[in-house]
């Protein structure tokens, strides 16, 4: 049985965002440029090998881009056999403020069905 030291984090996002994130020590990852006008199926395309790679053990994809996907990313979490976590994280540039807060109590709720408090 893997232990979770095997599993690598991969994130999928601008170049900005994946420049951030790859400070933090993740190797996989996948830079898009926001004005591509083929961005919905290159996305599509990059989230489907992840998800195939039995070493991705969480994917990081802006929230932004969760529309192009969500659907895959259904079928991935009603799977009988969940090996890959998904998680969208607030893109940077916005005019408004999300509640950051509020926005992943949701999101463990949606995914553990509890919410965690620290």
């Amino acid at each position: 049985m893997r232990g979770m030291d095997d599993f690598q984090i991969a994130v999928i996002g601008s170049r900005d965002e994946v420049n951030l994130l790859r400070l933090t020590g993740i190797r996989k990852y996948v830079v898009f440029d926001e004005d591509d006008r083929a961005l919905r199926e290159k996305l599509r395309t990059a989230f489907s090998e992840l998800t195939g790679d039995p070493s991705v053990g969480l994917i990081l994809i802006p929230d932004e881009w969760m529309d192009f996907v969500r659907d895959m990313v259904r079928k991935l979490r009603t799977g009988k056999r969940v090996r890959t976590v998904v998680i969208e994280y607030p893109a940077r540039y916005r005019e408004e403020k999300p509640d950051v807060r509020r926005f992943y109590s949701r999101l463990t709720r949606s995914l553990i069905g509890f919410n965690v408090e620290i």
